[in-house]
């Protein structure tokens, strides 16, 4: 990059670090998390004009489609349900793909005031139990429930290690840098930049959360149960 000629602004897309001490402090960044922070280390020493951003946790991967989740029972966005991979009442930053790539555009704009600075990239801090609660307001017919994805889907059929480097460093590490004091400002620091940016009622919303429709009840499957039963030819009486 710094032998292009005429380059006037390098934006780096990084990954937020560490907000916390941790409580495991063996447990280690994933990997590609600090292949991006080495390169963030090695900028400082450059003549580049850059700027850093900081992406948190996707929105997108509490909602995958579902060809892509079929047979993982991984993070899926279902009727009644939202799941993923940390605890119910975990915390993690997140924000929406579209979000991510405004605040990038928003960077070239405002090139002089964030030359040599980092933006740290967020919307919302959330936990599990907040996400079902959001889905439940947006739908309004049924009461979202969070699943966490089990472990052994990640062990056994998950054929990559960075689900497991995510959540272990989420659960165990620095988690993201929402868990610093610096929370409150970097979320108004990104809505001052873009103030378009989704919330997280809004984004379930362009999921199609509010047209889905509930999850039958345990009467309604017995009932259907019981009626299709009775029209078997192989029924008795």
């Amino acid at each position: 990059a710094e032998a292009t000629e005429g380059l006037q602004h390098f934006v780096w897309q990084s990954m937020h670090r560490g907000g916390r001490i941790a409580p495991d402090p063996r447990v280690q960044g994933p990997m590609h998390h600090r292949a991006k922070w080495r390169v963030e280390d090695m900028l400082s020493d450059t003549a580049l004009p850059w700027t850093i951003m900081r992406q948190p946790t996707y929105l997108e991967n509490f909602g995958n489609e579902e060809g892509k989740a079929k047979g993982t029972a991984l993070r899926r966005l279902r009727p009644g349900v939202v799941s993923g991979l940390l605890d119910i009442d975990d915390e993690l930053t997140v924000i929406a793909v579209e979000d991510l790539g405004a605040l990038a555009a928003a960077l070239f704009e405002h090139r002089k005031e964030y030359l040599k600075r980092v933006l740290v990239a967020g919307a919302a801090r959330v936990s599990g139990r907040q996400l079902a609660a959001a889905a439940s307001r947006v739908n309004q017919r049924a009461d979202f429930e969070y699943q966490q994805v089990p472990w052994y889907v990640l062990e056994l059929f998950i054929p990559v290690e960075y689900p497991k480097q995510l959540k272990r460093w989420l659960i165990s590490g620095g988690n993201d840098e929402g868990a610093s004091a610096s929370l409150d400002d970097f979320l108004e620091e990104c809505r001052r930049l873009h103030p378009g940016m989704l919330s997280v009622d809004e984004w379930l919303r362009q999921r199609g959360v509010a047209e889905m429709e509930p999850p039958p009840t345990a009467v309604e499957i017995v009932r259907w149960s019981a009626n299709a039963s009775s029209r078997s030819p192989f029924s008795v009486g």
